[in-house]
């Protein structure tokens, strides 16, 4: 790779303030949406974005050069196992503040691997097969998917609760059902209207 494509910070007279502005000009961000691996739930993007009347998939945009300089696409999508909210926490984080973003969507889907298992289950796994204590790596609450509606008011909290999230945001539940393809809510929580 030449050095033309080195890091933005290094770059002589780098400022992030303006880098971000032409970054939110460039990649019209507006929901990141948060959901599982599962290749079930592959369409769970698309989904939210005819729930959020946005763009998805969306075309890449070209400057005259032909160089790829932003994208319609107004989705962006966080994958963690089970679409849990503690490790898509960074992601949306820092998607903020490079982007900007009014919602972030937490979707769980119905017949997840991780409604299969309890925590005390995998905890004595990793005991058992590898030798390993991880009870002090992960909160229960966190690993298994034992009710939906409670899987995902615990995880709208974690994200609206998070320092790394702005007040500004909404923050959303749903259950995607993947025979049906269908989005059923069950947490909103708004931001604050602001005077």
């Amino acid at each position: 790779m030449s050095s033309e494509h080195g890091i933005y910070a290094k770059l002589p007279g780098f400022a992030e303030a303006p880098m971000r502005v032409a970054f939110h000009q460039a990649i019209p961000l507006k929901t990141v949406v948060v959901y599982c691996p599962d290749p079930r739930a592959s369409e769970i993007p698309a989904a939210v974005a005819r729930e959020f009347d946005q763009v998805w998939p969306g075309e890449v945009v070209r400057d005259e050069t032909g160089a790829k300089v932003g994208f319609t696409n107004n989705i962006g999508q966080v994958i963690t196992v089970g679409g849990r909210a503690i490790d898509a926490l960074r992601s949306v984080t820092v998607l903020n503040h490079m982007l900007g973003v009014e919602n972030v969507v937490i979707v769980h889907h119905t017949f997840c691997g991780t409604t299969a298992f309890t925590p005390d289950g995998l905890f004595e796994a990793f005991d058992q097969e590898e030798g390993a204590d991880i009870r002090h790596l992960h909160a229960p609450v966190d690993l298994a998917i034992e009710d939906f509606e409670q899987s995902l008011r615990h995880d709208v909290a974690v994200i609206r609760d998070a320092p790394g999230t702005p007040k500004q945001i909404n923050v959303f539940g749903y259950i995607y059902d993947i025979d049906t393809e269908t989005l059923t809510k069950v947490v909103e929580d708004l931001a604050p209207v602001t005077p």
